[in-house]
């Protein structure tokens, strides 16, 4: 794709047009929103992996619950002297 190309994907419409045979309609509409942001969708991606590493964060944190109130000790190694 080139850069004056660009400006002619961001309606929906022609986005449709251009992608015919390529891509279903849906998903040359999604182009064509994203053609429409200044960072090309790039902050939402970086949001939604945010959450999904927040959520398994907290999911782990719940499965390993029982474990936060032990304490780890190093194991004890003796040396001869």
């Amino acid at each position: 794709m080139r850069l004056d190309e660009v400006g002619i994907l961001r309606v929906p419409d022609q986005s449709i047009s251009w992608f015919a045979g390529l891509y279903h309609a849906e998903t040359a509409r999604q182009i064509s929103e994203l053609l429409c942001k200044p960072d090309f969708g790039r902050q939402d991606e970086l949001y939604e992996n945010a959450e999904a590493h927040r959520l398994g964060g907290d999911a782990a944190r719940k499965k390993l619950g029982h474990y936060e109130a032990i304490v780890f000790h190093p194991p004890v190694i003796k040396v001869k002297t």
